[in-house]
C-alpha cells in the first residue's frame, strides 16, 4: 500500500509545472540515489489499515535545492507550487485518483524549511485518508 501511494502523488507532482525541471523520487529510490540538483521527494512511511477498505497514511514530500547554486528563488518558488497544490483537496484527490488512489481527505501536521548539508530542504507532512473500494 505505501508503494501504491508513493506512486500516486508522484506522479500527481511530477505533472505540476512549477515543478518542472527536477528529479522526482519516491522515498524508496531516495534511500538508494544521491541527488546532486533540485528534486522532490515523495515517502510514506506509515500506512495504517483502520476499517474495511479505509487506511491511515503519513505522506511525506521533501524538496531540496542545493544551497551553493544561488536558487532561493527557485526554491521558494517549486515550495509554493506544492503548497498551492496541496491548498486545494478536490485537485489533490482527482490528480491522485488517475493512479488509482482515492483519498477521503487530509490534513498537514508538519511544515518547514531548513538549510541542511549545503541544501535547501523544504518538508511538508500529511496524513490521509485512502479507500482502496472506490479506486485504489
Amino acid at each position: 500500500m505505501n508503494t501504491l501511494i508513493e506512486t500516486a502523488f508522484l506522479a500527481a507532482v511530477s505533472s505540476l509545472p512549477g515543478l518542472s525541471g527536477i528529479q522526482y523520487l519516491s522515498g524508496v529510490s531516495a534511500e538508494e540515489s544521491t541527488v546532486e540538483g533540485s528534486a522532490i521527494i515523495v515517502h510514506c512511511p506509515d500506512c495504517e489499515h483502520t476499517v474495511g477498505s479505509l487506511w491511515k497514511a503519513t505522506i511525506r514530500f521533501r524538496l531540496e535545492t542545493p544551497a551553493f547554486e544561488g536558487d532561493t528563488a527557485g526554491h521558494a518558488a517549486r515550495l509554493n507550487t506544492l503548497r498551492q497544490w496541496l491548498d486545494q483537496p478536490l485537485v489533490v484527490g482527482a490528480a491522485t485518483r488517475l493512479s488509482g488512489l482515492s483519498i477521503r481527505g487530509y490534513f498537514v501536521r508538519k511544515s518547514q524549511t531548513s538549510l541542511e548539508h549545503s541544501r535547501w530542504v523544504a518538508e511538508i507532512e500529511l496524513v490521509a485518508g485512502v479507500d482502496t473500494a472506490s479506486g485504489g
